[in-house]
């Protein structure tokens, strides 16, 4: 049994043994190791990091077994392997390793963990922007195993110290952002500022301070109040730990100036203020520094309409405004220019009773009508059926140009809606009264067919009086096609059925005219001596041919 116990290790070529250092000959830079097996093993001395001593235990893997001088055997082989199933039990078990950077590779560097080389991408090396690459030449750093591929003796392995930076940076932010308040006020100093706003370092991470957030005053910049590198005190305005942001304020911790200002002034006041930026929906006034208010583009004017402040304020200009209206909750002022002046509205009943005549200026044209200023700078509007007896509605238009004078008369006012209709045309007597004055409804005229129609004829009847014979009213028998029994230039006998004086339209009847003269005719040969007649007597039958 004593001898089993003793017996000699039987020694494998590739396996790893443990073994006792028993001598070092530094003249021949070779280790002789006892592997207690019947041959010595013999490692190169400059396998080992530090100089061996006899009776250091050191793992060694066997390279030959033959050898009659002893067995060559590599420790730094059985370290590779030890260190192999090192590093792929920490891929396995996602642990971290310790490991030096070597030196730089295509886009990253090389990473040596004992005799395993690993490839570390360069956005692996670091959070944020990569400065000088030789500086992490040379230096340990713990890394996390992210691949671990092995193909025969190939092996690929990928690391990154960045995983573990994020992890260790969001446990360190975690703690941050339980620590921190809305509201809290702390000390930062400025890291930089952009067009996006002011990074100030909060104690290990960055908060930003918004443009808005710098100063009451509009349009101050950041750099006339603070510099990259200066320490100040910053109130916490937002927290969203989910996106990582938090938003501060510089002007939280100076007094409200809005505040101030509604405890000195109330609606009504009137205040000077500085036009300080226009939009298409009016102009900002600062009235105080850090106090704006709006002047909305309708208390511009009363009488004019305005399309753009810019039209009546500029920018940089100081005027005279009211204040409408004091809006704490929403900390909004509104104001008004036009409030400062008569409101002409108030008394446009007065100044433009129905029926008076006034002169005005054009405006513009539009395709419905003509806008006129009248004396106090109310606009009124001429419909175009309101501008001419006798033309046509488009050719009416036409007569009028923005800017020339032009007499009108007031058709009606709407003090409430703030309209005022004018008319032109009612400036003269209107043609079509007249006519109808002298050709009432039943009266036998005479005219010339000026143009047809497929509904019927209109016929001149005087100049620029013109009536039309419908279809219907050109014969007794159906008219299929009016060319048929009209062409233009005929004279013709009509009856006048209506006038329409308001609208302009009179209703002609040729049927009724042949009908009352046929009637008449028949009652003159009634009355006759002979008592008798015949119906050729008073027909011509050629016609009815």
């Amino acid at each position: 049994m004593e001898l089993m116990d003793f017996a000699p290790a039987i020694l494998t070529k590739g396996e790893i043994f443990e073994g006792t250092v028993i001598t070092v000959d530094e003249k021949a830079s070779l280790v002789w190791i006892d592997l207690n097996a019947k041959s010595s093993g013999i490692a190169a001395l400059e396998e080992f990091d530090t100089p061996p001593v006899e009776g250091d235990e050191v793992s060694v893997m066997i390279l030959n077994t033959s050898d009659i001088d002893g067995v060559k055997v590599s420790k730094r082989a059985a370290d590779s392997r030890k260190m192999r199933q090192v590093v792929q039990k920490a891929y396995k078990d996602n642990e971290t390793i310790t490991g030096k950077v070597t030196k730089k590779a295509k886009n990253g560097f090389k990473v040596d963990f004992n005799g395993i080389e690993a490839y570390l991408p360069l956005s692996h090396i670091d959070l944020g922007r990569i400065g000088n690459q030789d500086a992490y030449i040379g230096e340990n750093f713990d890394f996390k195993i992210i691949k671990f591929e092995q193909r025969g003796k190939n092996i690929s392995i990928v690391v990154s110290r960045r995983e573990l930076l994020e992890k260790e940076q969001a446990g360190h932010m975690k703690e941050i952002f339980e620590s921190l308040h809305v509201g809290d006020v702390v000390a930062g100093v400025v890291k930089s500022i952009t067009r996006f706003g002011t990074f100030v370092d909060i104690g290990g991470m960055d908060g930003l301070i918004a443009h808005e957030e710098i100063s009451w005053q509009r349009g101050q910049s950041a750099r006339e109040i603070v510099s990259p590198g200066e320490t100040i005190d910053v109130q916490i305005s937002l927290i969203d730990e989910e996106r990582q942001r938090v938003g501060l304020s510089l002007k939280a911790l100076q007094d409200d100036p809005f505040i101030g200002f509604c405890e000195q002034h109330a609606e009504g006041d009137v205040i000077a203020g500085k036009v300080v930026k226009l939009e298409s929906f009016g102009a900002f006034i600062e009235l105080e520094a850090g106090v704006e208010g709006l002047l909305h583009v309708s208390e511009l004017s009363w009488t004019r309409r305005v399309n753009h402040p810019r039209e009546v304020v500029q920018v940089g200009v100081t005027i005279n405004v009211q204040l409408l209206r004091i809006d704490r909750d929403n900390r909004r002022l509104s104001l008004s220019y036009r409030q400062l002046v008569r409101n002409p509205y108030d008394t446009v009943d007065t100044d433009y009773p129905l029926g008076s005549r006034h002169t005005g200026q054009i405006m513009r044209t539009t395709d419905f009508g003509v806008f006129v200023k009248l004396p106090t700078d109310i606009e009124g509007l001429v419909r175009k059926e309101d501008i001419s007896w006798d033309k046509k509605e488009s050719d009416a238009l036409s007569l009028f140009s923005p800017g020339e004078l032009v007499e009108v008369q007031i058709l009606k006012v709407d003090k409430k809606a703030r309209k005022i209709g004018l008319g032109v045309k009612q400036l003269q007597d209107n043609p079509m009264a007249i006519f109808k004055f002298k050709n009432p409804p039943g009266t036998k005229t005479t005219g010339v067919v000026k143009r047809l129609e497929d509904f019927g004829a209109f016929i001149e009847l005087e100049a620029g009086i013109e009536g039309l014979v419908h279809i219907s009213q050109i014969a007794e028998k159906k008219v299929d096609r009016i060319s048929d029994s009209l062409k233009e230039g005929d004279t013709v006998n009509v009856i006048i059925l209506s006038v329409d004086e308001d609208n302009g339209k009179i209703s002609l009847s040729i049927k009724d005219y042949d009908r009352d003269i046929e009637s008449e005719l028949i009652t003159q040969h009634k009355g006759d001596d002979r008592g008798t007649f015949r119906l050729g007597d008073v027909i011509d039958l050629s016609q009815l041919q």
